[in-house]
């Protein structure tokens, strides 16, 4: 069995002619590619042994990038990112191989445990929801393989709802929109959820406080201890400015670990940050 980590970055050409680094707007071309050193590293070090990929365009320069991976160029164009980065996320999980579990993250993430027992749980496709807002968050999606690929018919319906309902957001927002109408939350759903067959696919609902979490953007909130006992970390928005800090801590703790049971924990609410348009020569 093999974890497959795998994240989007693309730099692309902007509407003046300039450079733009997405997702995230707010980021130079190489405070993005930090993140993705650290993603890797950080899931690295407490899954030895996996892969990693990155959804990218065929002229943005990987150089940086410190551990070996495999480069997936797509198509991408400012005004279609969202939907270009589901076609890329869609394309892969329909190359999986038998036994393959995908890990599909955004850049500003840490992987803070190992995910090992991921590849044994009986999902097709597993999602992250939150509590305060009853919503699917894209940030963290993982696809297996087990056998029949039902994850590739459950991303291509996904990619069928994009398309039709909600073009209009395919530079933002677009694919949560579509994944939240095909999977609508309830507030009766906990941790760890398993939903009868979608498309031929069996999902898994895990809470974002354990898979996906986001905590206050204060320094005091990253302060707190508690912030390890959390597998995934997302630093989103304006809580980058963390990121650096917490990976080096996590790098000199001693919590390299065998798998961890999902833990259940409060949540912020709190949502993705708009692309500013940022444009970088």
């Amino acid at each position: 069995m093999t974890l497959i980590f795998s994240t989007f970055y693309a730099s692309v050409s902007s509407e003046n002619g300039g450079l733009c680094v997405h997702p995230h707007a707010r980021t130079t071309h190489g405070q993005s590619i930090e993140m993705i050193n650290m993603l890797f590293r950080s899931a690295d070090y407490f899954n030895p042994h996996s892969r990693y990929s990155i959804l990218t365009s065929p002229t943005t320069d990987l150089s940086g990038i410190e551990l070996p991976f495999d480069r997936i160029d797509i198509d991408v164009e400012q005004q279609s990112l969202m939907l270009d980065r589901a076609v890329g996320q869609a394309r892969q999980v329909n190359c999986l191989k038998p036994d393959e579990t995908l890990l599909l993250l955004d850049a500003d993430i840490l992987v803070q445990a190992n995910l090992s027992h991921l590849e044994t749980e009986p999902f097709d496709v597993a999602v992250t929801w939150r509590a305060a807002t009853l919503k699917v968050n894209g940030g963290f999606l993982a696809a297996r393989n087990r056998g029949q690929n039902y994850a590739a018919s459950f991303f291509s319906h996904f990619l069928q709802v994009f398309r039709e309902d909600y073009l209009a957001e395919q530079q933002w927002n677009g694919d949560q929109l579509a994944l939240n109408k095909l999977l609508p939350m309830r507030k009766v759903w906990s941790d760890n959820v398993l939903l009868s067959p979608y498309e031929g696919a069996t999902i898994r609902i895990l809470h974002s406080d354990t898979y996906n979490y986001s905590p206050a953007d204060d320094p005091v909130a990253f302060a707190d201890p508690a912030l390890r006992e959390r597998l995934i970390l997302h630093f989103k928005g304006h809580r980058k400015r963390f990121m650096a800090s917490h990976f080096k801590e996590l790098m000199n703790s001693d919590r390299r670990q065998s798998s961890t049971d999902p833990i259940s924990f409060s949540d912020d609410g709190s949502d993705h940050v708009p692309l500013s348009g940022v444009v970088f020569g």
